[in-house]
């Protein structure tokens, strides 16, 4: 695998995460809590973030390694909790996510592109297999 494919999982994560924020930009927290759409088009875009986290992980521990402030344990939690436990969700910590920890994954993500001189959404969409 080349190195400029482990970008891949970052993309997907900074993807998700844009789109998650453009969903709440301009809501409150009382419009959100009422709109099922909205709250669900959020949780998916954190779940893409924790099954790139989980993958990332597992297949790319140098790159993890040199990126300890990467909370990626966070985001893997969240995405099995909203896996696996959707029904009982509590979508104010669902908001405050979106709101507080989105944006700092976002920093986070753009200073890793600059440290490593790529481009965000640079990636192959598929990485390359040899």
């Amino acid at each position: 695998m080349k190195e400029r494919d482990v970008f891949v999982l970052p993309d997907q994560m900074f993807e998700a995460g844009q789109r998650a924020t453009s969903f709440v930009d301009g809501m409150e927290e009382d419009e959100f809590l009422v709109d099922p759409r909205t709250q669900q088009a959020v949780a998916m875009s954190l779940t893409i973030i924790g099954e790139a986290a989980t993958r990332l992980a597992r297949d790319h521990a140098a790159f993890v390694a040199g990126r300890p402030d990467m909370p990626l344990r966070s985001m893997i939690a969240m995405r099995n909790r909203i896996a696996h436990g959707y029904i009982e969700l509590d979508f104010h910590v669902i908001w405050q996510t979106a709101l507080t920890d989105l944006p700092e994954l976002l920093y986070r993500l753009e200073d890793i592109y600059q440290a490593a001189g790529e481009q965000i959404g640079g990636a192959p969409q598929k990485p390359n297999q040899d």
